[in-house]
């Protein structure tokens, strides 16, 4: 991915080895799912290597484990723009690891409820999701003084409005 429009949706993909940390490229506007790991190079017959992460200056997380009768591996992760992250291989030295997933435009992800229950639950990147959310909690929370309050001020201006419709007629 080299910049420029990459439109809605665009491939992405890395090679990982264990010399190496691999530094996850950003792109305005997108944010980067990483969708599936596999062993393009296998490691020693008994050994395993594993694929980690390390996001935002945080401790090394890892996303899988792969080996011998484990090749390939669903990986789940979203990365804003904002986020600094690097991929790290660990274990057999001889072994390579694949990593593939997908560019995103930002703005549609936005507007898609069903994608942002899955990626930014309990985040604060999508303003529609905010509002939905502050909504919600003023349901939630003041939901005994806003019914009071909604039943006073609807009293009261139903009274006004009625006397004041009684002293026109």
């Amino acid at each position: 991915m080299s910049g420029g429009d990459v439109g809605q949706y665009a491939f992405f993909g890395c090679e990982l080895s264990p010399s190496a940390s691999y530094d996850l490229p950003r792109l305005p506007g997108y944010v980067l799912i990483l969708k599936q790991a596999a062993l393009a190079k296998p490691a020693a017959s008994t050994g395993a290597v594993r694929v980690l992460i390390t996001c935002d200056g945080n401790d090394e997380l890892t996303l899988c484990s792969l080996g011998a009768g484990q090749e390939q591996s669903t990986l789940g992760v979203t990365l804003s723009m904002s986020n600094r992250a690097k991929l790290l291989l660990r274990g057999s030295s001889g072994a390579s690891v694949h990593v593939c997933g997908i560019w995103v435009q930002r703005e549609e992800r936005i507007t898609d409820p069903e994608v942002l229950d899955r990626l930014y639950k309990g985040g604060d990147d999508d303003d529609d999701d905010d509002d939905d959310d502050d909504d919600y909690d003023d349901e939630e929370d003041g939901e005994d003084d806003d019914s009071d309050e909604g039943e006073d001020g609807a009293e009261e201006g139903e009274e006004e409005g009625e006397e004041g419709e009684e002293e026109e007629g």
